[in-house]
C-alpha cells in the first residue's frame, strides 16, 4: 500500500472502541467477519503478553513460576473468558496456537525472543488448559496477504485489518499501540506485585522498562520474519475520528 491507499484503508476500516470490542486479537491481517471485532491488536494477542512478561523477567534476572506469569496475565484480561489468541487452517489442529506467527517463531527460536526453552514450552503446553477454562482461539482462514504494517495511535479507535470489495482485497498487519501501552502499564504493576509477594524487590517502573525492551525485541523479530519489506505507517486517529497517516 502507498500513502494514499493506506489512508483510504484506515478511513474505511476504523471503528470506535467500546466495552464490547476493547479485547485482544493478534496483529495478523486475516481476521474477518467477526462480531465485535476485538480492537486491541497486539502480536500474539494475549499470548503475546505472556511472552513479553517472560522476556522482561529474564532481563531483570528475576524468576516467577511460569504458571504465576500466566495467572498474572489472566488478571490483566479479567479472567480466561477474555484471554484471546489464534491459530489458522494451515496449522495442525492439535498444535494449539501455532498458527500464530508470533508464537510459532518464539517457539522455533526462543533465544532470539529473549526466552528460555522451558518458558515457551510451558506456555505452549498451557494453552489447551486455558481453552478448557474459557479462553478463545480464533481459527483464521487462508493465506497471508498483508500489504502494509499499520501502527494505530489512538485512544478512541481501532482498525479492522481486512477489507473486501468484490474481488479487491486490502489487508494489513495492525498494531493498536495505544491500547497495548496501557495494558503493559497494568501488566508491569501486576508483575511487580507478584514479585513482591515472594519478597523480590523491584520498582514497577523498572518492570515497565523491561517490558518495553522485551516486547520491542520480540516485535522486531516477528516483523523481520513475517513482514520484511512491507511499508510501515503510523495512523493517528483523534477522538472525532480524523485520520493522519505518517510513514
Amino acid at each position: 500500500m502507498n500513502l494514499n491507499q493506506v489512508t483510504e484503508f484506515v478511513e474505511a476500516s476504523k471503528i470506535a472502541i467500546t466495552d464490547a470490542n476493547k479485547f485482544a486479537r493478534c496483529v495478523d491481517g486475516r481476521y474477518e467477519n467477526i462480531v465485535d471485532m476485538p480492537l486491541g491488536a497486539k502480536p500474539g494477542g494475549d499470548v503475546g503478553d505472556v511472552i513479553a512478561a517472560f522476556g522482561a523477567l529474564n532481563l531483570l534476572q528475576k524468576h516467577l513460576d511460569p504458571q504465576v506469569v500466566i495467572d498474572t496475565v489472566l488478571k490483566l484480561t479479567d479472567g480466561a473468558n477474555h484471554f484471546n489468541f489464534h491459530t489458522d487452517t494451515h496449522a495442525d489442529p492439535s498444535a494449539i496456537g501455532l498458527g500464530c506467527g508470533h508464537l510459532k517463531q518464539a517457539k522455533l527460536d526462543p533465544v532470539a525472543y529473549g526466552l528460555t526453552q522451558d518458558q515457551i514450552d510451558f506456555l505452549a503446553n498451557a494453552l489447551p488448559g486455558l481453552l478448557e477454562q474459557g479462553a478463545h482461539q480464533e481459527v483464521l482462514q487462508g493465506d497471508h496477504a498483508e500489504q502494509a504494517v499499520v501502527v494505530v495511535d489512538s485512544e478512541a479507535y481501532g482498525v479492522v485489518p481486512l477489507l473486501r470489495n468484490g474481488e479487491d482485497l486490502q489487508e494489513a498487519f495492525v498494531y493498536q499501540k495505544t491500547l497495548h501501552g496501557k495494558q503493559l502499564d497494568k501488566l508491569a504493576n501486576l508483575l511487580q506485585e507478584s514479585l513482591a509477594a515472594k519478597a523480590e524487590v523491584v520498582e514497577s517502573a523498572d518492570v515497565r522498562k523491561a517490558l518495553d525492551e522485551a516486547f520491542g525485541k520480540q516485535l522486531t523479530e516477528t516483523l523481520k520474519r513475517l513482514a520484511d519489506g512491507l511499508p510501515v505507517y503510523v495512523a493517528k486517529i483523534n477522538a472525532e475520528g480524523q485520520v493522519e497517516i505518517a510513514e
